[in-house]
């Protein structure tokens, strides 16, 4: 959960203090109205002030939903935290996985702690991928254009983390699950670092395995986004799937989870890396990539007469 809101806070100020989209709009406007004689290309390239508007809308709103989102997953986190667990069950398939389990305490821990570092890792291979695309086609694409595209597949990425987040702390707290190690705190409170944590009844759902497989799915949808479908696109894809059913394994082994909360968390990771870059942003975007048809503007000459309809291109 702290990677997650560190995460989605850190894009969030990028987002709120370089909104490419608006203010490369803006100064084109600015540009055209000081020069009448301006270029042909770049009359065509600036967009009408209706289509401007919608774009700034469009642009900020996200952002409002994503510190809503995450402002209610924090309060739920801080306000629902569990005392005692309110489920001690595991069913047959989870007890069938029980095998996956360390013997050594220690082998635990280090489970864990090679969880912690993969998820890291996965959470800052989408902000590269963005990074990347920005970097990409300099020479063919404008400043303008790179930057609009970078800037949707961010807010994509932070909408898909705010709602993961939303999800795992809700039902963390309200399921209240005791983690597969409570017994073992029941026996010998010293037997875990997290017996005295309320953190001991918070297995449902797993949170590392559902950032893990947003970060994964969120990969898959920014190359689906940007239409790079070849060979190595498609290995990037699988081995950061790869990598977070690692994240769920470990989990399993550290003791940390069940099989069904890491199964639950990867659906849950999964649905929302896929769902919000896909579907719910940049969606409404798509239809404005296209130049609108311009007014009739005044160009070249100096008599002031001169008027003439330019046709996109």
């Amino acid at each position: 959960m702290r990677f997650v809101a560190g995460t989605v806070l850190g894009w969030t100020m990028l987002g709120w203090t370089a909104p490419p989209c608006a203010r490369a709009d803006e100064t084109a406007v600015e540009r055209t109205e000081a020069e009448p004689e301006a270029d042909v290309a770049d009359v065509l390239d600036t967009p009408s002030d209706d289509d401007a508007r919608r774009e700034r809308r469009l642009e900020w709103a996200p952002w409002i939903g994503n510190v809503s989102l995450l402002g209610v997953a924090l309060t739920l986190e801080v306000a629902l935290r569990p005392s005692d667990a309110r489920v001690r069950f595991s069913g047959p398939i989870d007890d069938g996985f029980s095998g996956m389990i360390l013997d050594s305490p220690d082998a635990r821990l280090r489970a864990a702690a090679v969880s912690d570092a993969l998820v890291l890792g996965l959470m800052l291979a989408p902000l590269g991928e963005i990074l990347g695309s920005h970097l990409e086609g300099r020479s063919r694409r404008s400043r303008r254009e790179r930057g609009r595209e970078a800037y949707r597949l961010l807010t994509g990425a932070s909408l898909a983390y705010a709602s993961q987040a939303l999800i795992v702390a809700g039902t963390k707290n309200l399921v209240g699950r005791a983690r597969p190690y409570d017994a073992d705190c029941a026996g010998d409170p010293a037997s875990h670092p997290n017996c005295n944590s309320s953190r001991r009844y918070r297995s449902f759902i797993s949170g590392h395995t559902s950032v893990a497989f947003t970060s994964a799915s969120l990969l898959c949808a920014i190359q689906r986004l940007r239409g790079r479908r070849g060979a190595a696109q498609r290995l990037g894809c699988i081995v950061g799937l790869a990598s977070a059913t690692v994240v769920a394994s470990l989990r399993v082994a550290a003791q940390r989870h069940y099989f069904s909360d890491v199964f639950a968390g990867a659906v849950v990771g999964f649905l929302t890396g896929w769902v919000m870059p896909l579907f719910v942003y940049p969606r409404d975007l798509r239809g404005s990539d296209a130049p609108p048809v311009p007014e009739p503007r005044r160009i070249g000459g100096h008599d002031g007469d001169l008027r003439e309809t330019l046709a996109p291109l």
